[in-house]
């Protein structure tokens, strides 16, 4: 387990251990602080597990970090809840609850100039699987407005939704509610952006 080590310990580690395992705890809630490709590497894990808040205001997971586990198999807290990872004398497993629709919402510019086009990204899973088809309400609470906007999950689960930011208000932090329904369940994800 990485805790919040950076990448200076990671090479630490690396100098005086051999670290191979099948599952890491990924360093510091996905920050591209951590979990450098060396240390991936010297690793080699099958499965991944990420400790993080939905909706967090430092953006982790960071999308390098994303990119650099592709290979492996992801389980993450912000769009999993509980994960237990139950370990014996020969095997290992993990459990989440399947029933359970979640969602995470990300902007792509969280410090956007006036009258800028910036993009909203609305991650679904149930059960850790892609959630296709499900309907997105996306909500932007500007200082004197709300502007609402449509968009539905593809098939790896996201919603890319655009939307021209106008003249809001600069400093003003605009909270975005994602609203989302898919076959009988509905569960929001928040995000923000403030306008420089």
């Amino acid at each position: 387990f990485t805790g919040d080590l950076e990448q200076e310990g990671e090479k630490e580690l690396m100098q005086a251990y051999d670290l191979a395992a099948d599952v890491l705890k990924v360093g510091h809630h996905g920050s591209s602080t951590s979990t450098s490709p060396e240390f991936l590497e010297h690793v080699n894990p099958k499965y991944a597990v990420i400790l993080v808040g939905a909706g967090n205001d430092y953006g982790h997971p960071h999308r390098e970090i994303l990119a650099r586990l592709s290979d492996i198999d992801i389980y993450r807290t912000d769009l999993l809840g509980h994960i237990v990872l139950t370990i014996d004398d020969k095997d290992y497993s993990f459990d989440i609850d399947e029933s359970i629709l979640r969602a995470v919402a990300a902007i792509s510019d969280p410090r956007p100039t006036q009258n800028s086009t910036i993009e909203a990204s609305v991650q679904v899973v149930k059960g850790g699987k892609p959630v296709a088809g499900a309907k997105v309400t996306l909500n932007c609470a500007y200082k004197s407005s709300t502007s609402t906007y449509v968009g539905i999950t593809d098939s790896d689960g996201i919603a890319t939704i655009p939307f021209s930011i106008g003249r809001a208000s600069k400093g003003h932090k605009v909270v975005v509610t994602a609203e989302v329904e898919h076959e009988g369940q509905q569960v929001t994800a928040t995000t923000s952006f403030t306008p420089r």
